[in-house]
């Protein structure tokens, strides 16, 4: 079974004009990373203006990430560290499925599936061209997750370099 590299070329390239054309779906996309990056950035200031505040020891407490000699805040940046880096490791394993399902569910919607399939284009091609197109965005996805981590120790936050020395 043999590939038509322009079909799914051709393909590739209709997806990714589409998947372009449906703004809502990339600030979707971005959502999560900013949000995340957001909390990060509260979390530091908060500890940096109030580091050794009884609410934030009472808070440590509640979740059990108090340790006895640390700041309350810096363990609850700490702790809020961890618990956002396993969000970001774990968006971007949500994006194939829910591109995926848009992808399909934007042509039924469109009505343009059944003329896609009645094409002289293989299904197989039509897949690839799918698949690789999804794959773009998603790495895509992936380095937005990465670069909100990465933006994290400068964020414009007095003293947050320090944290992350």
């Amino acid at each position: 079974m043999a590939v038509d590299r322009g079909r799914v070329q051709a393909v590739l390239r209709k997806e990714l004009m589409e998947l372009a054309a449906n703004r809502l779906l990339f600030l979707s996309l971005g959502a999560l990373p900013g949000i995340i990056t957001v909390m990060v950035w509260v979390l530091v200031w908060v500890y940096l203006r109030y580091p050794n505040d009884l609410a934030m020891a009472e808070i440590a407490r509640y979740y059990r990430v108090y340790e006895p000699g640390v700041a309350p805040g810096l363990s609850l940046v700490v702790a809020g560290m961890e618990q956002v880096l396993g969000l970001f490791l774990v968006g971007p394993a949500f994006l194939p499925v829910l591109l995926s399902s848009q992808a399909v569910a934007g042509e039924k919607e469109k009505n343009t599936l059944e003329t896609l399939l009645i094409t002289p284009v293989k299904r197989s091609d039509i897949a690839y061209g799918k698949f690789l197109a999804l794959t773009f965005v998603c790495i895509a996805g992936s380095l937005s997750c990465v670069a909100g981590m990465a933006i994290a120790p400068f964020a414009p936050i007095p003293g947050v370099k320090k944290l992350f020395e």
